[in-house]
């Protein structure tokens, strides 16, 4: 499992990558944001592997339907909550 936060921002510098998951920022403006970058990669991992799953998590509408026509699950963040290990002792 990987896992990919992306942000709007331009601030390419701060992108890192630890173990799994990758953080960054899409340094774009306009149509080259964040919902670009992740539609993109989208894209890229079904067209690469049909078979993989790839799961986009977000609030937004629009981007959740995209992401949907582009081959990927989608889910609202409340949705996925629930999937994310406690850290409640």
């Amino acid at each position: 499992v990987r896992a990919w936060l992306v942000f709007d921002g331009s601030d390419t510098n701060a992108n890192f990558e630890i173990m799994n998951l990758r953080v960054m920022y899409s340094g774009g403006i306009g149509m080259h944001r964040a919902d670009r970058v992740l539609i993109d990669a989208v894209r890229y991992f079904k067209s690469s592997d049909p078979q993989l799953a790839v799961l986009l998590v977000s609030d937004d509408r629009d981007l959740r339907k995209r992401a949907r026509k582009a081959g990927a699950e989608v889910m609202a963040v409340l949705e996925f909550g629930p999937y994310l290990p406690s850290t409640r002792g």
